[in-house]
């Protein structure tokens, strides 16, 4: 009984190798396209044509790229800018007939740099209420994010009105 648990174990350590192996050497073929599928290619201007408005239309491109339902309706800020850092807010909101102004919105801060003329300007985003930090070659958007910052936003409303209730 010993020598065929030993079998058992040598066959199985064997196949975990081969797998492993496997799937270091399929991860070494896949290239950051093959990874990261679903996102969409925006050309960001570069440094030295920047404007707060090319910013602007870049970001509103690239928002539109994503795959969200037709009921998401957004607008876009600038907010600042700090040095060779521009700042810009998309807010989001899911108006409906009885309820033009919704009860809460999600926000989306885009960071541009601008760290040299002849170089593509580096983008970053940040959703509301997340630490991640996310570059638009590298993240495909996701829907739910958005609506897990409204209903965490409504979930607080709630919890506080009660609150001033008592």
């Amino acid at each position: 009984m010993t020598s065929n648990y030993r079998d058992y174990e040598s066959e199985a350590h064997e196949l975990i190798q081969h797998v492993l192996h496997l799937s270091v050497e399929r991860t070494r073929q896949k290239t950051v396209k093959d990874v990261v599928k679903g996102v969409q290619k925006v050309e960001w201007p570069r440094g030295g044509e920047f404007t707060v408005e090319k910013g602007l239309e870049a970001i509103e491109k690239f928002v539109e790229s994503w795959k969200i339902g037709e009921s998401w309706k957004h607008c876009i800020d600038f907010l600042i800018q700090r040095e060779k850092l521009y700042c810009y807010g998309v807010k989001w909101s899911e108006p409906t007939r009885r309820k033009a102004v919704p009860k809460a919105t999600a926000s989306v801060y885009f960071y541009l740099l601008v760290h040299s003329d002849d170089a593509p300007i580096l983008v970053f985003y940040v959703v509301e209420g997340q630490r991640l930090v996310h570059r638009p070659e590298n993240t495909v958007f996701h829907e739910v994010w958005l609506r897990n910052v409204v209903q965490n936003k409504l979930v607080i409303a709630a919890a506080a009105t009660v609150a001033l209730n008592e």
